[in-house]
């Protein structure tokens, strides 16, 4: 898999921020404090009691909410300075976010007191944030839970929450003290959260008629995407092989050849496929970065959704 990224299912609640930690702020910290609160916009998923598609998939007993947009590089930055800046024991930033340059967006600087303070590289607030495990999906998820707190990354942060991890980084040998398979268990009381696979699916594909009725690809459509942007219906960031080269045409850069290069990095701004929301009106479900959800694979494994930029299709159609 080569991004792990969290398209975060939200619910909405009134958070505040504080700092807890008596000790000085490090450069990072006093930037996240003076970012304020983390503003994610919404969108409401609604026709509770949906029937499943053919396959079993999509059924949702209750309406809830979803993030409009993959979480940016410029939210997951906010996140990292404030609680990954004294110390990152559970490696939240992954070095491929500034070397990987397909997908680079935060560069990791170390202050003279040996803290880390965490930019985004030049115009990449709003590119989809690349290379985050599930684990700490999960944890971004505790942090927001929490109230964003400005602090270590403990029990007050991102240990516990909406997921109980305590030091988890994978069921093989995590050190939380639950059952391995417990971990993608939602607690009680959880405001911030991964979606469940079927919540993920019918914010996707579910045509909001009433029946068992959803589209082959999350952009309301039954024919494959393009991906030529322009604000039209049907588009998503995908590779497609047949299109001519187009790098040197800023911003239309990811239509290209993959097999001759392009230009980098390959991801696009959130949302910029604005004319394809997907049916209750998200975006980017089909293409830019594959999405985590929060059911678990096997062998400590876990789910990943939707689609990207260097993948031949959109998506796995809903059927397969």
């Amino acid at each position: 898999m080569k991004f792990f990224l969290l398209f975060l299912s939200l619910f909405a609640s009134s958070i505040f921020a504080t700092t807890f930690d008596p000790a000085p702020l490090t450069v990072g910290q006093q930037k996240a404090k003076t970012a304020g609160l983390l503003k994610i916009d919404l969108v409401s998923v609604t026709d509770a009691g949906n029937p499943a598609d053919f396959n079993g998939r999509g059924a949702v007993a209750q309406n809830f909410q979803m993030g409009k947009n993959d979480i940016t590089a410029a939210q997951y930055c906010q996140f990292l300075n404030a609680v990954a800046s004294k110390s990152d024991p559970y490696a939240l930033y992954n070095d491929k976010m500034s070397s990987n340059r397909n997908v680079a967006s935060i560069t990791r600087t170390t202050e003279k007191d040996g803290s880390f303070t965490y930019s985004t590289k030049m115009a990449a607030d709003y590119l989809p944030i690349a290379h985050v495990s599930w684990f700490s999906a999960a944890r971004f998820c505790n942090w927001m839970h929490n109230g964003q707190l400005i602090g270590n990354e403990d029990a007050t942060t991102t240990e516990t929450g909406a997921y109980t991890l305590n030091g988890a980084m994978k069921d093989e040998s995590g050190s939380a003290s639950v059952t391995k398979s417990d971990y993608c268990k939602l607690n009680d009381g959880a405001k911030f959260f991964l979606p469940t696979e079927d919540q993920w699916y019918k914010a996707a594909y579910y045509k909001r008629t009433g029946s068992a009725d959803y589209w082959d690809y999350p952009t309301r459509s039954d024919v494959p995407p393009n991906n030529q942007q322009k604000l039209t219906p049907n588009e998503a960031n995908y590779f497609i092989g047949s299109n001519v080269d187009d790098s040197k045409s800023f911003p239309w850069y990811w239509n290209y050849q993959y097999s001759n290069g392009g230009k980098t990095p390959f991801i696009t701004l959130v949302g910029l496929f604005g004319g394809a929301p997907g049916p209750y009106g998200t975006f980017d479900m089909g293409g830019n970065l594959f999405q985590w959800v929060c059911n678990p694979g096997y062998a400590g494994t876990r789910v990943i959704r939707g689609g990207s930029w260097k993948k031949q299709q959109a998506h796995h159609l809903h059927h397969s």
